[in-house]
């Protein structure tokens, strides 16, 4: 829980009063591994933020299963649509380790956005935050090599080469398995001659 109240007041100081406010209504869930924090056609009613684990979010399209992003360690989840809107969501979150979340309802964080102003700050630069992550991801991917998207994961996402596999990668990137394994031989070949 503390960790929650540190990223929080790393944006700006909470009040005493906001502080122990959301010490109090904060809960504690863990995910296991494969776990569903959520399904597609249900309605996403809580924000995570993520203690510990990995989460990935996935959609259908066309009979297959895409892999849209990863949260990791002190990042905040929801989908953001089902969210914000409370409808139906189109995307599953998925734990892909052992996950320790901490969350609160939907309800209770617009309770506090009107009942503490001073949240709003947070909530927009979590939301800020959010979005130009998204626009990065999706430029850094867009009319790229393959090469060029893999060399962006090591740049800036380096942990998920290890901790995530190479067909739920592949998809993040928009790649084919195939051309992921091919392209990770040549950054990291196991031939330590260089050979191949």
């Amino acid at each position: 829980m503390q960790k929650v109240l540190d990223l929080l007041n790393a944006i700006h100081p909470l009040s005493t009063d906001l502080s122990l406010h959301i010490s109090y209504i904060l809960k504690a869930k863990t995910f296991l591994k494969r776990e569903f924090l959520l399904r597609d056609q249900n309605v996403c009613r809580h924000i995570w933020f993520l203690e510990s684990g990995l989460v990935g979010c996935f959609y259908e399209k066309s009979d297959k299963t895409l892999c849209a992003w990863f949260m990791k360690e002190h990042d905040v989840v929801i989908s953001v649509a089902s969210f914000f809107m409370q409808k139906q969501s189109y995307e599953s979150i998925v734990a892909l380790d052992n996950t320790l979340t901490h969350y609160i309802t939907f309800e209770e964080l617009e309770w506090i956005y009107r009942h503490y102003p001073e949240f709003n700050y947070h909530g927009r630069v979590l939301v800020q935050q959010y979005y130009v992550r998204a626009e990065e991801r999706m430029r850094a991917f867009h009319n790229q090599t393959p090469e060029e998207k893999y060399r962006y994961v090591m740049e800036h996402f380096p942990e998920l080469i290890m901790r995530v596999s190479n067909r739920y990668l592949a998809s993040f990137i928009g790649v084919r398995e195939e051309t992921l394994s091919r392209v990770k031989e040549r950054w990291h070949p196991t031939n330590p001659t260089g050979k191949r």
